[in-house]
C-alpha cells in the first residue's frame, strides 16, 4: 500500500510540474489595476501606466508573441514602463527589442536594467542599443519631469545594484535620482522592492518594480516560498499593492521566468495601472 500511495504521489508531482512548465506559464494575464497614491493630484488623474517586467526573452519567442498582442488590448496609455530582466542570453535581444517597438506610450517608454541584464558589459551595451532603437529610454539613477493638464510629475529610474544582506549602509540613490524634484509627483521605477526603504524616506509616491516573479512556484493561494530579495523575505513586497508612509509599491509578477521553468500558482501578467486622486 505504501509503495502505491509514494507512486501515485510521485505520478502527481511530475504531473503538476508538467502543468506549470507547459500551461500555466503561458497563460498570461493583463491585470488592470487602480492605485490611489497619497494626494495624487487631481489634475493627473486617470493617467496611465502600462508596466511590464522580467520578460525573460528566450529563443521560443513566447513571451514575445503575447507582448505583439498587448498593442490592441491596451491602445497606448500615457506611459510604458519596464523594470528589467528583458533577455535570456544575446540571441534574444533583437527579437525582444522588436517586440518592444510598438508600445510607446503618449508620453514616452522607459526602463531600468535588472540583474540578468547586467552581467556582461558586451550584453548590457547590446541591449541599451536594441532597446533605444525600439524607442525605450532606460533610465540610471536619473529623473524625466513630464507636464499634463497644467501639472507636473517626475519620472525615476534606478540603475540595478546587488544589494548584500550584511551591507546594511548602502543606500539607493533615490533622493538623488530626484534631485530638485520633491515638490512635485514622484514615479520611481526600481528592477527590486528592495528599493523600498529608501523610496519611503524620500517621499516617493510611486514606486514599481518586479524581480520576485510573485514567487514564481507558490503554494495554493498564491502563497509564495520564496521571493528573490535581499532586504525581505516572503510574503513581504513579494507582489501586488503596499503603502508605507506615503509611498505605494506596486510589484509584477512579471511575465517571463527563470529556471525551473515553472509556474505554479503565480500566472505571469502584465499591469495596466489607472492613478487615481482620493483617498
Amino acid at each position: 500500500m505504501l509503495v502505491w500511495l509514494g507512486a501515485l504521489a510521485g505520478i502527481a508531482a511530475v504531473g503538476l510540474l508538467a502543468y506549470g512548465a507547459l500551461v500555466e506559464a503561458w497563460r498570461f494575464d493583463l491585470n488592470r489595476v487602480e492605485v490611489r497614491p497619497v494626494g495624487w493630484p487631481a489634475a493627473l488623474d486617470g493617467l496611465t501606466i502600462l508596466h511590464l517586467s522580467d520578460l525573460h526573452c528566450r529563443r521560443g519567442q513566447r513571451v514575445e508573441r503575447h507582448l505583439a498582442g498587448l498593442t490592441g488590448q491596451v491602445g497606448q496609455p500615457d506611459l510604458v514602463a519596464y523594470t528589467g530582466d528583458f533577455c535570456e542570453g544575446a540571441r534574444a535581444i533583437t527579437s525582444c527589442a522588436a517586440a518592444l517597438a510598438p508600445l510607446r506610450g503618449r508620453l514616452g517608454s522607459f526602463a531600468v536594467l535588472g540583474n540578468n541584464d547586467c552581467h556582461a558589459a558586451a550584453h548590457t551595451a547590446a541591449l541599451c542599443a536594441a532597446l533605444g532603437a525600439a524607442g525605450v529610454e532606460v533610465l540610471c539613477d536619473e529623473a524625466r519631469v513630464f507636464t499634463r493638464d497644467g501639472a507636473s510629475f517626475a519620472l525615476g529610474g534606478l540603475a540595478w545594484v546587488a544589494l548584500r544582506r550584511r551591507d546594511t549602509a548602502y543606500r539607493l540613490p533615490v533622493e538623488e535620482t530626484f534631485a530638485g524634484l520633491a515638490d512635485m509627483p514622484r514615479i520611481l521605477l526600481a528592477h527590486s522592492p528592495d528599493a523600498m526603504p529608501e523610496a519611503v524616506e524620500a517621499g516617493v509616491d510611486l514606486l514599481l518594480a518586479g524581480h520576485t516573479h510573485g514567487g514564481q512556484i507558490c503554494l495554493p493561494g498564491g502563497r509564495a516560498l520564496h521571493n528573490n530579495l535581499y532586504r525581505f523575505g516572503p510574503p513581504t513586497y513579494t507582489r501586488g499593492l503596499y503603502r508605507e508612509g506615503r509611498t505605494t509599491l506596486l510589484v509584477s509578477a512579471g511575465l517571463g521566468m527563470t529556471r525551473p521553468c515553472v509556474r505554479l500558482w503565480c500566472r505571469p501578467e502584465a499591469l495596466l495601472i489607472t492613478l487615481r486622486s482620493g483617498s
